[in-house]
Order: structure tokens, then sequence, then C-alpha cells
């Protein structure tokens, strides 16, 4: 199979994916044979796997995406920085 960009799956896509290769993990596949089932790279399997180990079934209802949104100290708040003055300046 094709290796694929994860990142580039439907959200539903990657979980199912994941709980694809968590299940395969869990029969002692090796992360190769992984590899040429489902077309994820061996790091990527062993990054899930190992937060499967630490976090159980909790891994697979987290949708964190993307850069976590910043912070604007000035204004204590969360979310894009205001540079409206700096900008127009």
């Amino acid at each position: 199979m094709d290796k694929i960009d994860v990142r580039r799956v439907s959200k539903d896509g990657q979980q199912m994916l994941r709980r694809q290769v968590i299940a395969a993990r869990r029969e002692g596949v090796t992360y190769s044979e992984i590899q040429s089932r489902y077309g994820v790279q061996p790091g990527t399997a062993c990054a899930w796997w190992r937060r499967y180990q630490a976090e159980g079934e909790a891994v697979f209802g987290q949708d964190r995406r993307g850069r976590p949104s910043g912070f604007d100290a000035g204004k204590k708040v969360k979310g894009r920085k205001r540079n409206l003055i700096v900008d127009t300046l």
C-alpha cells in the first residue's frame, strides 16, 4: 500500500485508522507490517501506540489539530493577538 498523509484524512477517517493500527499492535503486528497494510509511517504508528499505552481509550476522543491558539498577555485574551494598532501605524 502507498504511504498516506494522515493529516489529509478526515477526522472520522483518522479515528478509524488509529483504531485499526492500535488493534493490529494489540495482536502483535510489527510496525513494518502496519506500514504495508495501512500505509501509516512506523513513527506515526509508534506514537499512536505509546499514547494509547499511556492514556488508554481517551486517545480516540481527542480532536487536537493544528497549532494551539495564542495568548495576548496584554489583554489576557485567548485567541488571535490583537495587532490592530500596530498594523495601522
